[in-house]
């Protein structure tokens, strides 16, 4: 079963709240929608593991070690998914921008390294307008550069981000091909505060350029809670003379999470709870909810970690006063990237895991190595549970557009290649 467009979606939704029955039929999960306030709150209900699971057919594998450089990666940095199947990949260790087809053949190679017309230097994120044309943010130079779909240099625009902060990513928003590049600038909600350093407060926005280049709006992100808020620990670093202070999140300390969405608007979550809540501008706010439980660290997991966790403080030079240890269950969700949002508007959230214990593994101070897989739960941006995959291991999230999945992923000598999966629903029950 493939993934549905939005309607479809919409529609299996609706029958799922109608017989109290799930997309997958007996044994599986039904979806239940309420409000609360201007708030739609779409719960998942009953995603088993058996019956929720997602697999993956890889269709495509582009990069080898040896053979022509232009099927050689060094480390890919940013992979954009084309309307046609086929994809750009941006080379961090060579300084390229790729195009390959929807067989994995290299079609051409988009500007260069440099400083002439249609050259970059260090691009900080690709998009694709739904017209074709290729943006590159360069954050060295503050531009944003433009291509056409056949690789043309199409001029640029001065950005003035600068007194902002630098971008980390281009998003182009699905009405109307918005450009958005997402900037660090200080909190207008926040002016009047100033953090323990006496620093003003940032935030994390998303600006939309106009067709000249110019700032025409700009998005500001959910207040992100303060370290005292999430209860992070206080750390007391001694440099030189002085002693700073500054915080950190102990093992397992649930966290906030944000990303944008390429549909116009933010998306948060906290990891204390299975909550994701979508910050959309019309239709009000929706939130994702599910009755999945926590799942529970072992004791020697949990061992584990506080002893990393000691053993990066003492490499620190830092003290800790506040009372902490590790919990018995996890938080919700994992990592950094732990929400993603593909190039559909689908929200894909890391999912803590039972850890194994990583044969034999130490760090490098002798401390036993526990490894989670990684898991993600997937649903269309009107909150319907698309179901749950796991990526194979030594694979890293590339990108996602329809049914397809790209992933990086890794051989035993740490050499890259780029593979794109159709997802399809498992028979199993």
């Amino acid at each position: 079963m493939k993934f549905r467009p939005a309607l479809l979606a919409t529609f299996v939704v609706a029958s799922a709240c109608a017989d109290d029955r799930g997309p997958s039929g007996a044994g599986g999960w039904r979806t239940e929608i309420t409000t609360a306030g201007d708030t739609t709150v779409v719960r998942t209900v009953g995603a088993s593991a058996e019956a929720a699971v997602l697999e993956l057919v890889e269709e495509v594998s582009i990069g080898r070690a040896d053979g022509p450089t232009d099927e050689m990666f060094a480390t890919i940095r940013e992979v954009v998914p084309l309307a046609a199947g086929g994809v750009l990949v941006y080379d961090g260790g060579l300084r390229l921008l790729r195009e390959y087809d929807a067989g994995g053949a290299h079609v051409r190679t988009i500007g260069g390294r440099g400083q002439g017309p249609g050259e970059y230097q260090s691009p900080g994120g690709i998009a694709v307008s739904t017209g074709g044309t290729i943006f590159l943010w360069d954050r060295t130079i503050r531009r944003l550069l433009r291509y056409s779909s056949s690789g043309a240099f199409g001029g640029y625009w001065d950005v003035p981000l600068y007194q902002w902060g630098g971008a980390s990513e281009v998003l182009i928003a699905d009405l109307g091909d918005k450009v958005f590049l997402r900037v660090t600038l200080p909190d207008p909600r926040r002016e009047s505060e100033r953090t323990p350093r006496g620093e003003a407060f940032t935030t994390e926005a998303a600006v939309r350029i106009a067709g000249d280049g110019s700032v025409t709006d700009t998005i500001l992100a959910p207040r992100r809670p303060t370290a005292a808020e999430q209860g992070m620990i206080t750390l007391n670093i001694t440099v030189g003379r002085q002693v700073v202070q500054s915080h950190a999140a102990a093992p397992l300390m649930p966290e906030y999470h944000a990303t944008f969405s390429p549909l116009g608007y933010f998306i948060s979550a906290h990891g204390g709870s299975y909550s994701i809540l979508l910050h959309r501008g019309s239709g009000g706010p929706l939130r994702i909810e599910s009755d999945v439980a926590r799942v529970r660290a072992s004791g020697e997991e949990r061992k584990a970690l506080a002893e990393e966790f000691e053993a990066s403080i003492r490499r620190s030079r830092a003290s800790v006063t506040d009372r902490w240890e590790v919990p018995e269950t996890k938080p919700f969700f994992s990592g950094l990237e732990a929400l993603r949002a593909d190039a559909d508007g689908r929200i894909w959230a890391r999912l803590h895991w039972t850890a194994t214990l990583a044969g034999g593994e130490t760090d490098t101070v002798g401390i036993a190595k526990w490894v989670e897989p990684v898991v993600y739960d997937v649903f269309e941006p009107d909150g319907t549970f698309m179901g749950r995959l796991q990526p194979p291991s030594r694979s890293e999230y590339a990108a996602a557009r329809g049914d397809k999945l790209w992933l990086i992923l890794r051989d035993e000598f740490d050499v890259q290649r780029l593979a794109r999966f159709r997802i399809v629903r498992s028979d199993r029950r």
